[in-house]
């Protein structure tokens, strides 16, 4: 009874919110440009170790952006392959090297991008703050030609300081790349959309663009050591005040990872990283953020720990009725087993089947009867999900906070699914 208990109270906490974010994001913030405030520069930091298999066509894909006003920073972070090499030979005066060295290379993302920040603040010259936007696009980044346009008109709000883009999976092709982009167009769309309306929308660490001015009010280190210093800024900039924004109108494509090892390892990574973020709830409830926007980001924190209790009281009725069946079979009615197996599918079904028809609306490039299958497969993709969430707080517990980059699928010079038109 208690494991019973614990599922229905689960599903009905985690099915009454997304059933709250489904009906929020049918109607999508508006945007309302002032084409007179736009931000006068976009400084794009790519982040690169080893990154010779991709790096190309991320830069390709960044000088199809207006010319005017924009710049391209490679920050190279010790890589000891020919990543360097492939940057130098670009003679486009858009297109900047910064080189980091060892022992102060290879710190982590957040370091990085720390380090080109303070190059930035030193070369900006007379261009005020709140006109520079930083892009941060991930060394196998495609982003889309009309991204600046979108952004202009987002921008254009003072009051906006961050911008997360739509994130999409270059080689969707595959079975498991498929299932990738599922959860950033189905999920990570729907919930974002919803988020607008309650102010509390998060940062990706690919497709974000965020404010100089932004950045300047979070201290020296805008980017914290955090694992998911993405998650972390986003928090802490709505913390400081500065109103987050996501759109779909402009999205970038990378790659989605062919190997369930490397995969779970990356989910873990991201679920140790937000377990990291924890210490911001303290802040957020002490903040001037609405009551809905504390809510909502106090909630999405703590998805972690209703994923770890879902592991066991989801997975828990499936063993208790099969011993129900062994032990008892002849006091079993077969008809409360058919009523339990109906309930038992809608509950771990009806949100997939309706994320399903999401994406087939989102993506317009699957059909409706290949969104349906692959919204049952999804059942067993998540379970990804909660076994990164178990060693996630395994390495917690051993006190492991270093990572391996995940490395690399060759491309061809110009990419399957390419985000450039």
């Amino acid at each position: 009874m208690l494991v019973y208990t614990l599922a229905l109270a689960l599903v009905l906490v985690v099915g009454g919110s997304f059933g709250l974010y489904f009906l929020m994001a049918l109607w999508p913030k508006p945007v309302v440009a002032h084409p007179h405030r736009r931000p006068g520069l976009y400084v794009f930091f790519v982040p690169a170790l080893n990154e010779e298999l991709v790096i190309a066509n991320t830069i390709e894909s960044l000088l199809a952006l207006p010319a005017g006003r924009t710049r391209i920073v490679v920050i190279d972070d010790a890589s000891d392959d020919d990543t360097a090499q492939i940057v130098n030979g670009y003679d486009d005066p858009r297109v900047t090297l910064l080189q980091r060295r060892l022992p102060d290379a290879r710190q982590g993302k957040g370091a990085a991008l720390n380090h080109a920040y303070h190059r930035l603040l030193d070369e900006i010259g007379d261009i005020p703050a709140r006109d520079v936007v930083v892009g941060v696009v991930d060394s196998d980044g495609r982003l889309t030609r009309g991204a600046i346009e979108v952004m202009d008109g987002l921008f254009s709000d003072r009051g906006v300081g961050a911008v997360q883009t739509l994130v999409r999976i270059i080689n969707r092709s595959s079975l498991l790349g498929r299932f990738q982009d599922y959860e950033f167009v189905a999920f990570g769309s729907l919930t974002q959309a919803a988020r607008e309306k309650i102010g509390s929308v998060g940062l990706g660490g690919n497709g974000q663009f965020t404010r100089l001015s932004a950045l300047q009010d979070l201290g020296p280190e805008p980017w914290s050591d955090c694992l998911t210093e993405d998650l972390d800024l986003g928090i802490r900039l709505a913390i400081a005040g500065w109103g987050n924004r996501y759109t779909k109108d402009a999205w970038v494509e990378q790659q989605g990872l062919t190997d369930i090892r490397r995969l779970t390892r990356q989910r873990t990574r991201w679920c140790q990283g937000h377990f990291q973020c924890w210490r911001l709830m303290r802040p957020l409830i002490s903040s001037d953020l609405p009551t809905r926007s504390v809510l909502d980001f106090l909630f999405y924190l703590l998805t972690p720990a209703l994923t770890l209790l879902g592991s066991v009281v989801f997975v828990a009725p499936f063993f208790l009725l099969l011993i129900s069946l062994i032990v008892t079979p002849a006091r079993a009615s077969w008809q409360l087993y058919v009523i339990y197996l109906v309930l038992l599918y809608l509950v771990s079904f009806g949100p997939s089947l309706l994320l399903g028809a999401w994406y087939w609306r989102q993506a317009k490039d699957i059909s409706i009867s290949h969104a349906f299958v692959l919204s049952h497969g999804l059942a067993a993709y998540n379970l990804i999900w909660y076994v990164a969430e178990w060693r996630a707080l395994a390495r917690i517990a051993f006190r492991r906070n270093s990572w391996a980059k995940t490395a690399r699928l060759p491309e061809s010079p110009e990419a399957d699914g390419s985000a450039a038109t």
